[in-house]
């Protein structure tokens, strides 16, 4: 597991590195997928600890509807490496660990089918890091958003262009065929361009709500009623 070089600040968008081998001579099942998914990868970071001040996302709340994971199987001497990114919402200590779920396959002859149940190959030693998050935003980390007609502008250190995450949700408060909806893209996604274009949110009122940033500076957060 590989991060943002530090030092950590409050509302960093960090960026992880996540490398899993088999060494084993057999197949390794694990749960989920062996790509970079929001709602169904097989590989994450779990982050404990952390105390305020503290820095709400607009979008972290979004509801995702997501299937239960399938399991996925790590050949002997195959390697997966993702990269997910994830902001620094909260101040102090706190720790990284790496996060996957393997499983046992079990064949249950009297049901025909495979029965899956979890176990612990890492004897709960999984890798982990420890940071310290400071409450203030340096000055050359600082990102900002501005509108300009129907785009939002972003204005950030030149080291930070090229290299920008966006994180959106549009909630739609008029029910469409007697139901409420919410659209996204769920997960911090790159774009090269220094400005936003209003997405396309479907519902008579919607609000579109959004988080930019980039590895190593500042989250910014806007919303707009469509």
């Amino acid at each position: 597991m590989q991060i943002t070089p530090g030092p950590y600040f409050l509302s960093e968008l960090l960026e992880v590195r996540l490398t899993l081998t088999n060494h084993n001579k057999t197949p390794v099942m694990v749960a989920g997928v062996l790509a970079n998914s929001p709602c169904t990868g097989a590989l994450g970071v779990y982050v404990t600890g952390g105390s305020k001040p503290e820095y709400p996302l607009p979008v972290d709340g979004a509801f995702m509807s997501c299937p239960p994971p399938m399991p996925s199987s790590l050949n002997p001497g195959q390697t997966v490496s993702i990269l997910q990114n994830f902001p620094l919402t909260m101040s102090g200590p706190m720790r990284l660990a790496f996060g996957v779920r393997f499983m046992h396959v079990v064949k249950n002859k009297q049901a025909n089918q495979d029965v899956y149940t979890n176990f612990d190959p890492l004897d709960g030693h999984a890798p982990a890091l420890s940071i310290v998050i400071a409450p203030k935003v340096p000055e050359d980390r600082v990102i900002s958003l501005q509108w300009i007609g129907s785009q939002v502008h972003v204005a950030a250190p030149e080291e930070a262009h090229m290299n920008f995450r966006y994180f959106y949700t549009c909630s739609n408060f008029i029910p469409i065929n007697g139901e409420l909806t919410e659209t996204g893209n769920f997960s911090w996604q790159p774009f090269s361009q220094s400005f936003l274009q209003l997405p396309l949110c479907s519902g008579a009122v919607s609000q579109w709500q959004f988080s930019v940033g980039a590895p190593g500076f500042s989250v910014a957060n806007g919303n707009t009623a469509l």
